[in-house]
């Protein structure tokens, strides 16, 4: 069984792109913390308190990160990606 832990990098907000597109000014993903760690039991498994959202995009990175033990990886929120680490060993 593969375990390891996603760790919360960095959380940006592309005001640019808000901007652009006429959104209303939007902060930074309010669900995770900058350096928040995620241990992961099973990778195939949802951590508690992981946003679905965000493990669904991470997906192809942690079968990656199985082979390779370390991964950086983003949601693909273009106004406000979090960027984490998948760090994993089997």
């Amino acid at each position: 069984m593969t375990k390891g832990q996603v760790t919360v990098l960095k959380r940006m907000v592309n005001q640019d792109l808000i901007d652009r597109y006429g959104h209303k000014t939007i902060a930074p993903c309010d669900l995770f913390d900058d350096g928040q760690v995620f241990p992961v039991e099973d990778c195939y498994a949802l951590p508690a308190g992981f946003c679905e959202w965000a493990w669904a995009d991470l997906q192809p990175k942690i079968q990656l990160a199985r082979q390779l033990g370390t991964v950086v990886a983003c949601c693909t929120d273009g106004f406000r990606p979090v960027v984490f680490e998948i760090r994993l060993s089997e």
